[in-house]
């Protein structure tokens, strides 16, 4: 019920508030940009850490509730966000709060990072996430949905009300993948590690050529088609900070900036070639992306904007941009606006380079484009099961083989068998997001993983115990001496009973749950409970076609909440 308490808490809060402030009203504003996150170094102290990111020790005993100036190592800090922090942070962290099927396997592929990563980053060592927790994601790979870019709930007195203002802040986050000034999501990719170097651009600029004029985020190579026509003009090449142009990142503090100006237009772009790539492996190259096309001044509206043409590239090798060889993706126009633009390519060789190209249609005042956020990975091809947030005694053996303790983030093969001792517990993650939650004394076997990721199929053995399917996408068998419960696109409750009798019982929170036994399949309606019987000794004991009731019993729900938080999302 710890969850269930945080939102007790939460509301008489707001209402306490609301009380002392007469007349308030509940408004939303956006947040302030993204707050770097500090861990306190030997020799560290407050005067160090402001010098270094260019803010004062009032600052950050302000937004650290310091009352004075003693620091521990390990300990983390929040820096206010200022232009020198936004500089002196290309590594940053940054905060991101648990929603409803959330696991930390799915947070680390969308986020270009490792759950070891995450865990570090946040000081935990299991995988259990409740809704609401806050993790701290390391700053590497597409911070999609970052802290820095979702809404908070204010509380303020309303017009008239004098005294100083009250505030309650709510973090509003989006979906991970989707910002909120975009308008195309990043759909959850199942993919390996990021494999370009500054793919965010929140390192350095350095000058390209030695010029000045030319500054480019390492990692990258500026490439550009030149000739007397207004269309082909040679870009400027510059870094954009959030501090300053906060509309034109998508996310994090810098973007790179490719533009002309003076009625001209150019195409060109950015390029890297990434080395030890596996020929034959499917790879896929993203990148967001954002135009401000105009011929007006104003910085946050396009006037008179033609097409601008953007996509992305990838081939085979070293290449330049003019090879035929780059499969391209189709063209984009993200005015105003940050979209995402894909590609997939089956590498060859052992090397690849990526392309970010634009090439605006007018000759305008101003045609400027952004790019931010790009990723390479290699697809993954295959789903897994992994074997997480183990409690107690927890052991494991792969078909015949004897069984061994288990350990965190083990793979779990097809034919794997998992039990827990008594006062134990475990979890069982699978690639898509699903999870299986294990209660003490149980016997769990992996019986069948499908391999289409499209419409995903796992069949597991219940030999006894209690198991909890949460989120599956597809479909889940749970397969018992009594019978076999299915579950599709929400949460069931399997326990199973096997002495005397075999009993099988099912509890369905969300979603479609069945219960199929003796050649009948019954569905199991949401907060209704079905149940198995069958007497292997004594037919005559025996019920074995599913029996429906309308209601879970107390302990049933108890069970649910005390082993499984995301449940009070459901409940």
């Amino acid at each position: 019920m710890k969850r269930f308490s945080h939102l007790i808490q939460a509301a008489l809060l707001v209402a306490m508030l609301c009380a002392l402030v007469p007349g308030a009203a509940v408004v939303v504003r956006a947040a302030p940009a993204a707050e770097v996150i500090y861990t306190v170094q030997r020799g560290d102290t407050l005067s160090t850490i402001a010098a270094r990111y260019g803010v004062t020790v009032a600052s950050l005993q302000q937004v650290n509730g310091l009352a004075g100036t003693i620091i521990v190592v390990g300990q983390q800090l929040i820096v206010p966000e200022t232009a020198a922090v936004a500089a002196a942070a290309p590594a940053a962290q940054f905060r991101y709060i648990v929603k409803r099927g959330d696991t930390l396997f799915r947070l680390a592929q969308i986020y270009g990072t490792s759950v070891l990563g995450i865990q570090r980053a946040s000081g935990i060592t299991g995988t259990r996430l409740e809704i609401g927790d806050v993790l701290l994601i390391p700053g590497t790979g597409a911070i999609a949905a970052s802290a820095a870019n979702a809404p908070v709930a204010t509380l303020v007195p309303a017009e008239g009300v004098t005294g100083a203002k009250t505030e309650v802040t709510v973090t509003l986050t989006p979906t991970p993948g989707k910002g909120l000034n975009t308008s195309t999501p990043a759909p959850v990719q199942i993919s390996s590690r990021n494999l370009l170097t500054n793919p965010d651009y929140e390192g350095s600029f350095v000058k390209f050529k030695d010029n000045i004029d030319q500054q480019v985020a390492t990692g990258w190579t500026p490439w550009f088609l030149e000739n007397g026509n207004c269309t082909n003009q040679v870009p400027r090449y510059s870094g954009v900070n959030a501090s300053m142009l906060p509309e034109r990142v998508y996310a994090g503090y810098k973007a790179q900036l490719v533009s002309v100006s003076g009625g001209s237009s150019f195409q060109g772009g950015l390029s890297q070639t990434v080395t030890g790539i596996t020929a034959g492996s499917r790879i896929r190259f993203t990148a967001w992306g954002s135009a401000w096309s105009s011929s007006g001044t104003d910085p946050n509206v396009s006037l008179g904007a033609g097409s601008i043409n953007m996509r992305v590239g990838i081939a085979d090798g070293l290449v330049d941009a003019s090879s035929p060889n780059i499969v391209w993706s189709r063209y984009q126009n993200f005015i105003d606006t940050y979209g995402q633009l894909s590609v997939e390519f089956i590498a060859a060789t052992t090397s690849v380079t990526v392309f970010t190209s634009a090439f605006p249609s007018l000759c305008l005042s101003n045609n400027q484009v952004f790019w931010d956020e790009a990723a390479l990975t290699s697809v993954v091809s295959t789903r897994y099961a992994m074997l997480n947030d183990l409690a107690g005694t927890v052991e494991m053996r792969k078909s015949i083989s004897g069984f061994g303790m288990a350990g965190d983030g083990q793979d779990l093969g097809v034919g794997s068998q998992v039990r827990t001792g008594p006062n134990s517990g475990a979890r069982v993650e699978l690639t898509e997001g699903t999870v299986i939650s294990m209660s003490e004394n149980t016997t769990l076997t992996l019986a069948a993983l499908g391999q289409d990721l499209k419409s995903p199929y796992t069949r597991l053995q219940l030999a006894s115990g209690h198991i909890w399917v949460m989120h599956p996408a597809g479909t889940v068998d749970v397969e018992t001496k009594a019978g076999t419960a299915s579950v599709q696109g929400g949460m069931l409750g399997i326990k199973h009973v096997a002495f005397p009798r075999f009993v099988t019982t099912t509890t369905c929170l969300d979603g479609y749950c069945a219960l199929e036994s003796a050649g009948v399949k019954a569905q199991v309606p949401p907060g209704a409970t079905g149940t198995v019987k069958k007497n292997p000794y004594l037919r005559l004991l025996s019920n074995p076609v599913p029996q429906i009731t309308s209601s879970i019993e107390t302990a049933e729900y108890a069970q649910w909440v005390s082993n499984n938080p995301e449940a009070m999302d459901a409940l």
